[in-house]
């Protein structure tokens, strides 16, 4: 996502690079989403670090928004948090539609509608 020349093309890299992991295991879906909804131990401490982890993955898209933003790509006035939300949401979607049989292509149709929200920037 960083090395991308826009922040469009890098969260399409960050979208794209989700499905293959999504899709890579058995029976799909990925640790920091699933660990989560599972029946975690009675210690906080495993239920914080994935909050942890999450965050800090809303942070690194947040981030690279900004940037575009700042760089021009992005219009003025984008709310790059609300955009960073919306688009860990949609990763948790593809982790979540994996690991319910979603074949690669449904997944992949998953990305152009959701690079619509950053408008015609």
């Amino acid at each position: 996502m960083e090395a991308a020349p826009t922040a469009r093309d890098g969260l399409r890299a960050l979208l794209a690079g989700s499905i293959d992991v999504a899709l890579s295991t058995k029976p799909g879906g990925c640790l920091l989403i699933l660990g989560a909804v599972a029946s975690l131990p009675a210690s906080e401490i495993p239920r914080a670090r994935l909050q942890g982890a999450r965050r800090g993955t809303v942070a690194l898209i947040q981030a690279r928004l900004q940037r575009g933003v700042d760089d021009g790509d992005l219009p003025p006035g984008t709310d790059a948090g609300a955009l960073a939300a919306f688009f860990h949401g949609i990763l948790q979607a593809i982790s979540f539609q994996a690991r319910d049989g979603a074949t690669r292509e449904a997944l992949r149709a998953l990305i152009d509608p959701a690079l619509a929200a950053l408008g015609a920037a």
